[in-house]
């Protein structure tokens, strides 16, 4: 049984985080950046959001699905806020832009297969929410071809 388009993704993307950035906590869901979680800085907070399906033909869908990503860590002076934003932005994104279509183990030996037809950052900020805290969010595009299948367990 092959995995599902989806979750190869979040394991590519999570991948390349950890590889890129660290072996820090990666958190996932929607409790909102202040709201369930241990304050254990810095971390990565991870949210799948909505996809849009335009059908190609039937039983073949192009998926649009956005991805956010945020890093949130403690400032070394409250004054550079947006100066060490922009150096945390920049490891967040050579952390995920590798290729341009999410190869699979990218630059391993056992490399796989492309995963989507695109992916781009599409929106990113730079924030302060609270004293001393620099959290760094941006929000991944990714376009790929899915196949529907609803109807297979009655092809039997």
């Amino acid at each position: 049984m092959s995995i599902p388009k989806r979750d190869s993704i979040v394991k590519e993307v999570k991948r390349r985080l950890i590889a890129g950035l660290g072996d820090i906590p990666l958190i996932e869901g929607n409790g909102g950046i202040w709201g369930k979680w241990d304050r254990k800085i810095p971390c990565l907070h991870f949210y799948e959001m909505p996809t849009q399906k335009n059908k190609v033909k039937p039983g073949i869908y192009q998926v649009e699905w956005p991805i956010q990503i945020e890093y949130v860590s403690r400032l070394s002076r409250v004054d550079l806020v947006y100066t060490e934003g922009r150096a945390k932005l920049q490891a967040l994104l050579k952390a995920v832009e590798l290729d341009e279509r999410l190869t699979e183990n990218f630059s391993l030996p056992n490399q796989g297969k492309d995963l989507v037809d695109s992916y781009s950052c599409v929106a990113d900020e730079i924030m302060s929410p609270m004293p001393n805290i620099v959290d760094v969010g941006v929000v991944y595009l990714f376009k790929y071809v899915d196949i529907f299948n609803g109807y297979e367990q009655f092809r039997h």
